[in-house]
């Protein structure tokens, strides 16, 4: 659930960076051609990295706050009971990848 916004966000901007790209770049190296442009391995990379670093600047910030609220939530819990500080434990302890706990 996580990886769904940014990976929304990277392939509408995967796509546009690609149609940029097509129509500026590689049509200016060959302005002659009859044949519709195509992105090489190369070009590919890049524009890739260009739709990731947008995906990732516009989605990062959520998820820092997203992993502040939940922190406090766990703290205002474990204040409260000795179970709660069992739970916070667990959940900062196991929960470090993604794909262990969802949230």
């Amino acid at each position: 659930m996580r990886d769904v916004p940014f990976r929304a966000i990277q392939m509408c901007a995967y796509e546009l960076c690609k149609r940029f790209y097509l129509e500026n770049i590689v049509k200016a190296r060959d302005p002659g051609s009859q044949t519709p442009p195509v992105l090489g391995t190369g070009d590919s990379a890049i524009v890739g990295a260009i739709a990731g670093s947008i995906a990732a600047a516009l989605t990062t910030p959520l998820d820092v706050l997203k992993t502040r609220c939940a922190a406090f939530a766990i703290t205002r819990f474990r204040s409260r009971s000795r179970l709660g500080a069992h739970v916070a434990f667990l959940s900062q302890n196991l929960c470090t990848s993604p794909n262990l706990c969802t949230s």
